[in-house]
This record gives C-alpha cells, structure tokens and sequence, in this order.
C-alpha cells in the first residue's frame, strides 16, 4: 500500500512539473539542428541568455522590406534624430530599417514577435542590407514596457544547390 501511495505521489509531482513548464507559453528551448538552422554569431547571442532589463529573447526569420541611412543627431531632442533640424554637432549617419517577420525559429520565456519590425533605428548588422533579402533577427522584449529591442540582424545565406540549380537550368545549356 505505501508503495502505491509511493507512486502516485511521485507521478503527481511529475504532471506538476510537466504543467510549471508548460506555463510559459510554449517556450522552444529545442537546440538539436539549431545549428544548421542559424549562424554562430546567432547561436552565441542565444546561449548568452537574457539580459538584465529583458523580460523575453527570440530569434526569427524575415524579410527586409527597406534600410534607409540619413543624417542622425544621438542628443534625444525634440527635434533631433533623423534628418534632425535642432543644430547639435557633430551629426553621424544613421539607418532605419522595416523588417517583415516571417516567423519564430527559437524563443525563451515566451516571447512574441510581431508581425513587422518598421522603422528600427541603427540594428546592428543592417548596414549592408538591401531591400527583399532574407534575414536573421535576434531580439529580446524588455521588462518595463514590453519594447521590442533589436540585438543583430544577419543576412540568411543562399544555399549552394539553390545557385547551383540555377546555373545548370536546361535553358542554359547550348
């Protein structure tokens, strides 16, 4: 009879465990293949957990819809920022880009992405983007007011048997 109790008890508590994990929205802490799936510089960004004022992390896929670079003033003034009309110097480049979410690859303490990311100021890794390539975004949403922060941004390489295919298209061959 004690063993019975024994039992139940133990499968209990492993259903309350079962239930404390699923509690966080479905969370994908699944690391198997995220390898293949991302870049280094993603996967360490990842691992590296969350920061002190974050409240979620995720990584997604998307689309770049535009990167615009024009003046920037950093001072925070009502009429700094882009194309700024205040008069501080000295003023650098800085670039706004919108991005099209495509969807979650991995996330932690449930997160959610948007549907577009628009007119984000200075990404890190946005640069050198154009318009309709896919990308990696890394992101995290912060305690205070559920702000989405984006952390890096990296273009998704083309795969060789896609530019391979289409070299060797028959309509190439004499």
């Amino acid at each position: 009879m004690k063993n019975i109790w024994l039992v139940c008890l133990i499968i209990l508590s492993l259903q309350r465990l079962g239930l404390a994990q699923e509690s966080h929205g479905g969370d994908s802490y699944d690391e198997v293949g995220l390898e293949q799936k991302i870049s280094p510089a993603m996967m360490r960004w990842f691992r590296a957990g969350l920061p002190a004022d974050a409240a979620g992390l995720g990584i997604a896929l998307g689309k770049v819809l535009s990167v615009k670079i024009a003046r920037y003033c950093e001072q925070g003034g009502p009429q700094c920022g882009f194309n700024p009309t205040c008069g501080h110097s000295p003023l650098t480049w800085g670039t706004t880009s919108s991005y099209q979410i495509n969807g979650l690859i991995i996330r932690r303490h449930g997160v959610k992405a948007p549907e577009k990311i628009e007119n984000y100021v200075n990404a890190p890794g946005a640069n050198s983007l154009r318009a309709g390539e896919q990308v990696w975004i890394a992101f995290h949403t912060l305690k205070s007011n559920q702000v989405l922060r984006v952390s890096l941004v990296e273009r998704v390489p083309q795969t060789k048997s896609t530019t391979a295919s289409s070299s060797n298209s028959p309509a190439a061959k004499p």
